[in-house]
């Protein structure tokens, strides 16, 4: 049977929750917004930028108004925040190079298109990934299963012949309303997400093997 490999990247492959979640806490902060922690994590883990960025409207009480301005201040944070530390997810991206040499392997993400460009050149993954897509190419993030249907058919695959790697449950039941087998990553010391629906849970994804799933 042919495989398709479709790996979501924040969370995945790059270890951006946990500095996405600080990003988000110190935007409101610097406008004295109060949000709490738990309220941070609900509107961060596994979302669209998009959506992330209208929750935080929701949540500003009117200081906050324009989405490309908050994504402008957003990504200022990331950038100063991403340079302190490596946030690649060693065993994931050795598991898309691995599998990238007998089956295409793409990247559905909810980060728009020029950041998962600029990450996939920070993992020296471009000569693995066969195209990505980003917030732009498509209008409802996860968990609806739009990303994952129109990765699968610009394979040329069913839905039952890809597997999706992710680590947040907006993305796994994604893939799973999608008709695909879906492995969640679940790394020890990050915020715990219902991953439930996934076929099998890794804590490392250089351990997955087609006989697992």
């Amino acid at each position: 049977m042919k495989k398709g490999y479709i790996f979501d990247l924040d969370g995945t492959l790059l270890d951006t929750e946990l500095v996405w979640i600080e990003v988000m806490e110190r935007l409101f902060a610097a406008h004295d917004i109060f949000v709490s922690h738990e309220q941070v994590l609900k509107i961060v883990c596994g979302r669209a930028a998009r959506d992330i960025y209208l929750d935080t409207i929701a949540l500003s009480n009117g200081k906050l108004k324009d989405v490309n301005a908050i994504a402008d201040e957003a990504y200022s944070y990331f950038e100063e925040m991403k340079v302190s530390s490596d946030i690649r997810i060693a065993g994931s991206i050795n598991l898309l190079k691995r599998l990238s040499l007998t089956a295409p392997v793409c990247i559905a993400s909810g980060s728009p298109r020029d950041v998962i460009e600029e990450g996939i050149k920070y993992m020296g993954v471009e000569e693995n990934v066969s195209f990505f897509l980003g917030s732009e190419d498509y209008s409802d993030g996860k968990p609806n299963p739009m990303v994952f249907l129109l990765a699968a058919e610009k394979m040329g695959l069913k839905p039952e012949e890809c597997v999706v790697f992710e680590d947040s449950c907006p993305g796994v039941t994604a893939a799973k309303r999608a008709g695909m087998k879906c492995v969640a990553l679940v790394l020890p010391d990050h915020p715990k997400q219902d991953v439930s629906l996934a076929d099998i849970t890794l804590d490392d994804l250089s351990k997955y093997t087609e006989e697992i799933i």
